[in-house]
């Protein structure tokens, strides 16, 4: 489904990616990509037409997140815009969301490292100087952060960020981490030139939708295989 949006790519090109994303075929990814920029196509106009595309609001960066593909992160996150790494779907989960809550650490890491770099620097100059934090220091940054969220901290429609994904999963390495990098990360809203708005105003009823979000079914996902293949 378009939702409500100017359709750029064909069905098959769409599809290939998808596709790719899913399963970690780099090369054959980074051959559809080239062939859609070869049409005039933008790095970000091809994301967000496929995002569109779907009912779900998906996009390649969210596929890949979630089944642990590095490569294929590694080879969006040079060519994406912070907007891009940011975006939501139709759930309010962004794809650090879904690498956080699936236990991908390098990715998880990846992720944050990038979008701090493209965000606003923060005049914040604490470091942990990667000491194992103590249960009070846990406590201490986890305070700080219901301050001011960090600019890669996105709530979800059910009010979780990543790192609350992570800690429903009992992924403790990935919360370490994350509250570790809250210490120096840029923090602020940026601005809407930068990343997708958010909804704040959605019905309380949207808290329940994590159960019908890909979150929730990434089974599915892990185990799809390609449509029609011969």
């Amino acid at each position: 489904m378009s939702n409500g949006t100017t359709r750029i790519l064909s069905e098959e090109q769409i599809d290939e990616i998808l596709y790719c994303s899913r399963a970690g075929e780099v090369e054959d990814l980074k051959t559809s990509f080239d062939s859609c920029l070869k049409e005039n196509h933008n790095f970000d106009e091809i994301l967000k037409s496929i995002q569109d595309s779907n009912e779900s609001q998906n996009s390649p960066l969210h596929y890949a997140a979630a089944n642990g593909h590095h490569g294929i992160v590694s080879y969006i996150l040079e060519k994406a815009s912070l907007a891009s790494i940011l975006a939501q779907n139709d759930a309010g989960n962004t794809p650090l969301h879904w690498a956080a809550f699936n236990g991908h650490l390098e990715i998880v890491k990846d992720l944050i490292d990038r979008i701090e770099s493209l965000a606003p620097k923060s005049t914040s100059e604490a470091s942990t100087n990667g000491a194992k934090l103590t249960e009070e220091e846990r406590d201490a940054i986890a305070e700080k952060e219901a301050r001011q969220r960090s600019i890669w901290d996105v709530v979800n429609n059910a009010g979780r960020g990543p790192m609350s994904e992570a800690q429903m999963n009992n992924k403790e390495a990935i919360v370490d981490f994350m509250l570790q990098r809250m210490v120096t990360a840029p923090t602020g809203a940026p601005s809407d030139e930068t990343v997708p708005e958010q909804d704040t105003n959605k019905p309380a009823e949207a808290a329940v939708q994590s159960e019908e979000d890909g979150i929730t079914r990434k089974t599915q996902d892990l185990n799809l295989q390609k449509e029609n293949a011969a």
